[in-house]
């Protein structure tokens, strides 16, 4: 993988050596875009000379001073990058003056030719490398977790006894199991052998019930 990265690099690097002797420009073309994108907004400023290099640039109640022969604005975006604010250029409209002397020199097509002058050295492959005199180091085998339940109990030191009321149930042992459908104790409701018998009771009182219901609404009628 180191291989691919460094030969990416290289790939890019000169390819990046090429591009400005391509170019006719003393300012970078990224750089002549953001210049052309203040310019735009320079139109809605209006400047007002102070005298010394100094001018006063305002736009309705918004206003900042301008210092052509400092290289600097109150806004902060002239000394922060380097590049020209709309402030800035905004001066430079009504002076007819020429941006390119204002930009930093960093921004310039001789500093982006200076950047890559420097050579990466390309390097030999594994089969020209001198063979070491160490053992060869053995990558560690991984296992594969099984899906399904994980243990997250923590792991015990040595010498430590797990306790059984932290990470395990409680005994059943001696408890008594009472059956919620008959009320007896000593089986639950899935065994319980006294449910058929119940339930022909139960059906045995509704039908009295029923029958007793009948004869009463039926001697009504007859008196």
């Amino acid at each position: 993988m180191l291989e691919d990265i460094f030969h990416a690099i290289i790939t890019r690097v000169a390819s990046k050596k090429k591009i400005p002797y391509r170019l006719d420009l003393s300012i970078c073309p990224t750089i002549l875009k953001k210049i052309e994108k203040e310019k735009n907004q320079s139109r809605w400023w209006h400047s007002c000379s102070g005298g010394n290099g100094m001018y006063d640039v305002k736009h309705g109640s918004k206003g900042f001073v301008v210092d052509i022969l400092g290289k600097t604005c109150t806004c902060g975006a002239w000394l922060l990058s380097g590049n020209l604010c709309c402030h800035a250029y905004a001066v430079m409209r009504v002076e007819k003056l020429n941006p390119t002397p204002f930009i930093h020199g960093y921004y310039s097509v001789e500093m982006l030719r200076n950047t890559y002058t420097q050579t990466l050295q390309p390097c030999n492959g594994s089969n020209m490398w001198a063979p070491s005199e160490h053992d060869p180091i053995i990558a560690l085998k991984f296992k594969k977790k099984k899906r399904g339940y994980y243990n997250f109990k923590r792991r015990l030191e040595e010498g430590e006894i797990r306790s059984r009321t932290l990470y395990e149930t409680v005994s059943r042992a001696g408890r008594i199991v009472k059956c919620p459908t008959c009320g007896r104790y000593g089986h639950n409701k899935k065994t319980c052998k006294h449910k058929v018998h119940l339930k022909l009771t139960l059906c045995l009182i509704d039908f009295m019930l029923m029958s007793t219901h009948f004869f009463l609404c039926a001697s009504l009628t007859l008196c």
